[in-house]
């Protein structure tokens, strides 16, 4: 008897129309974009949400105030200081550590360059990455690059060069990267700053270079104070983009230029005509840090 009903609630399945059957779609997961201070629609930020969509969006452009229900559900936080003037609180730095430390988050922390007014990014910069406990920092500096650019050694043209752990990143960038202006990356260990360059010692074995000058970089300075891990005009390949992994499966990046806004972001294809990867590059970047490229150690 039993047999028989099974038999007969599956024919009934099996007669029902498709459209009242109703299929859950799994969640994607989300990326929240904290785009302080933005007043009006970014058109690099409009193209990263309709070509990564593999992910859910949220904007907040609030200055300040961040809560805990800005970034529910959310798998991935980037950082990009829109508004040059804006500040991040103390209670900003809070929620952004208490939802960090729920564990498999990625934060990607965008920088800049101590370029005349651009220099007021660098503050709250950094502010996050230690609110976080991440010993990547962005130094006071301008990197330029006479030979990889766009026409103007502050265009600089990053090269893509992945440390093996993150090879993936490069997946489909065969061209360079636009980082316009873009400042330097430097460790703080234990109060004390180091240079990452992009060849030589590893100071710290869980950060990993990304994205880099090449050989004929160097240290530009304009605005006090002078940089702590690297001397005005040293000469070299020096690094723009690094990630640490953190316990509990974190993951923090620092970039010293954003994908969208800072005058002029890595989306871009060509830049004064030299042609460029930025979007498949940012692209991997977003899938690499909700889990959907590579993998996080």
């Amino acid at each position: 008897m039993r047999k028989i009903l099974i038999l007969l609630l599956v024919c009934l399945l099996v007669a029902l129309p498709l459209s009242n059957v109703t299929l859950s779609k799994p969640a994607k997961p989300l990326v929240v974009v904290w785009a302080q201070g933005l007043l009006k629609p970014d058109k690099q930020l409009k193209w990263m949400m309709g070509n990564i969509t593999e992910v859910d969006w949220k904007v907040i452009t609030k200055e300040e105030g961040l809560t805990l229900d800005d970034l529910k559900g959310a798998k991935m936080l980037i950082y990009v200081q829109v508004d040059i003037a804006a500040k991040v609180s103390k209670g900003d730095l809070e929620v952004i550590k208490r939802w960090f430390e729920e564990g498999g988050k990625t934060v990607w922390v965008t920088g800049e360059s101590d370029y005349k007014g651009d220099c007021k990014r660098i503050p709250n910069t950094n502010a996050i990455l230690k609110a976080v406990g991440s010993v990547l920092r962005n130094d006071h500096a301008e990197a330029v690059d006479r030979e990889s650019n766009c026409k103007k050694s502050y265009r600089v043209a990053a090269l893509i060069h992945p440390e093996p752990e993150l090879s993936f990143l490069a997946l489909n960038v065969s061209k360079p990267v636009l980082f316009h202006g873009p400042g330097v990356v430097a460790l703080e260990i234990n109060g004390t700053w180091k240079p990452l360059y992009a060849k030589g010692s590893k100071p710290v074995a869980n950060v990993y270079r990304i994205a880099v000058t090449s050989e004929k970089g160097a240290i530009a300075e304009f605005v006090a104070p002078l940089p702590h891990a690297y001397e005005p005009g040293e000469e070299g390949a020096f690094t723009l983009m690094a990630a640490e992994l953190m316990p509990k499966g974190n993951i923090v990046i620092l970039s010293v230029e954003a994908p969208f806004d800072h005058y002029h972001g890595m989306w871009e294809t060509s830049y004064h005509g030299v042609s460029l990867d930025g979007p498949q590059f940012v692209k991997n970047v977003v899938l690499w840090g909700v889990g959907i490229l590579g993998k996080s150690g």
